[in-house]
C-alpha cells in the first residue's frame, strides 16, 4: 500500500506472509487419540509487517519513521490426542495427577507401530524495529542523523513428553531377561504384560526471552570542493 497523504507526506505499508501449515504422517486416523505422528499440526509460517512514513519537513530538511515486525512461527506435537485422560489406561491418580497436561501418552513397541505422541505447542519469534531518521542539506553539507531500536522476543513453550513417554523391548519376554538372543522375546508381548524397558515423564517450563538493541548514528558528506568531498560519520549502540 502506497498512498501520497498530500504535497509533503507520503506513507507505505506491507504485510507478508509464507504459510505451511499441514497434517503430516497420519497413520490412524484424525480421530484416534492414539495417533502417533508428531506433526498434527506441522506448522512453519513467516510473517513480516513493514510502514514507512517520509515527511518534507522543509526545502532543506526531511523526516523518515520506519517501523516493522518480523515473526516465525513454529508448532509440533499432537492435537489429535490432547485432552485424552491417561487413566482411562490404568494409570494411577496419583501419577497423572502430577501431569501438566491431559494427553495420549508416547508408547513406543520398538519394530511394532508405536501409540501416541506429545503434547502440542506453539513458539513464535519475534523481531520489533523501529528507525526515525532525518536528512538536513546545510550549505556544502548534506547530514543524516537517526536512531534504530529493536526489540527480540523468544517465546518457546514445550511441554515436551509431559504425560509421559514408555517404551517396551524384548528384554521381559525373552527366554533368559539378563541374556539377549535373536530368536525370543516380542515387544507386544512385553507390553500386554505391562513390563516397560524405559519411562520418563517431562515437567518443563514455559521460557519466554526478550533482548533489546539500540543505536544513534550522525553522518555528513561534506563537499570540500567540486572535487573533493569528505564523509564524516558516527555510531553509537
Amino acid at each position: 500500500l502506497d498512498t501520497v497523504v498530500n504535497s509533503k507526506n507520503n506513507f507505505f505499508f506491507r504485510y507478508g506472509q509464507n504459510p505451511f501449515n499441514e497434517y503430516r504422517s497420519i497413520v490412524f486416523g484424525l480421530n484416534n487419540p492414539a495417533e502417533p505422528s508428531g506433526n498434527a499440526p506441522l506448522l512453519r509460517n513467516a510473517r513480516s509487517w513493514t510502514m514507512n512514513w517520509t515527511s518534507t519537513l522543509s526545502p532543506r530538511m526531511t523526516f523518515d519513521l520506519r517501523a516493522g515486525l518480523n515473526r516465525w512461527e513454529s508448532a509440533g506435537g499432537s492435537l489429535i490426542g490432547m485432552n485424552f485422560d491417561p487413566a482411562q489406561l490404568g494409570f494411577d491418580r496419583a501419577l497423572t495427577s502430577q501431569f501438566t497436561r491431559a494427553q495420549f501418552p508416547s508408547i513406543g513397541l520398538g519394530s511394532y507401530q508405536g501409540m501416541g505422541s506429545r503434547p502440542p505447542d506453539f513458539s513464535t519469534y519475534d523481531a520489533y524495529s523501529v528507525q526515525p531518521n532525518f536528512n538536513l542539506v546545510q550549505g556544502r553539507h548534506f547530514m543524516k542523523m537517526g536512531a534504530e531500536a529493536r526489540q527480540y522476543r523468544d517465546q518457546t513453550p514445550s511441554a515436551g513428553q509431559a504425560v509421559g513417554a514408555y517404551s517396551f523391548d524384548k528384554t521381559w519376554t525373552r527366554a533368559n531377561y539378563s541374556q539377549s538372543d535373536a530368536v525370543s522375546g516380542n515387544e507386544l508381548a512385553s507390553f500386554l504384560l505391562g513390563y516397560p524397558a524405559s519411562a520418563y515423564a517431562d515437567r518443563n517450563i514455559d521460557p519466554a526471552f526478550a533482548h533489546k538493541y539500540w543505536a544513534v548514528f550522525f553522518n555528513d558528506d561534506w563537499k570540500i570542493t567540486a572535487r573533493i568531498t569528505l564523509n564524516l560519520g558516527l555510531l553509537c549502540d
